[in-house]
């Protein structure tokens, strides 16, 4: 199975300067994300995997794939830990 990650549905959102708000509203708490973890937000429009994740990144902030990698999956982690995305079947995009 081929995991991907997909932003949560119904969740308000805006950018300012470079960086996204979230409202978690059933948390009750707004979510800041700074330049490279908006730019994964981004990238997560649409259910993409941990190694697309790490390509795009790599590509767009010139980072070496293990550091990418490890950073990526500090910010899934928290956002899956905020109900602000989901892991899902892959096959199933």
């Amino acid at each position: 199975m081929t995991i991907v990650y997909k932003r949560s549905k119904d969740l308000p959102w805006q950018e300012i300067h470079n960086e996204i708000i979230i409202l978690n509203a059933s948390e009750g708490e707004a979510v800041q994300l700074n330049e490279t973890a908006s730019f994964l937000w981004d990238c997560l429009k649409s259910p993409l995997g941990i190694e697309e994740l790490v390509l795009n990144t790599c590509d767009h902030f010139e980072v070496p794939p293990d550091q990418a990698k490890e950073d990526i999956n500090i910010f899934l982690k928290d956002l899956q830990s905020k109900n602000l995305i989901q892991a899902v079947d892959g096959q199933s995009r």
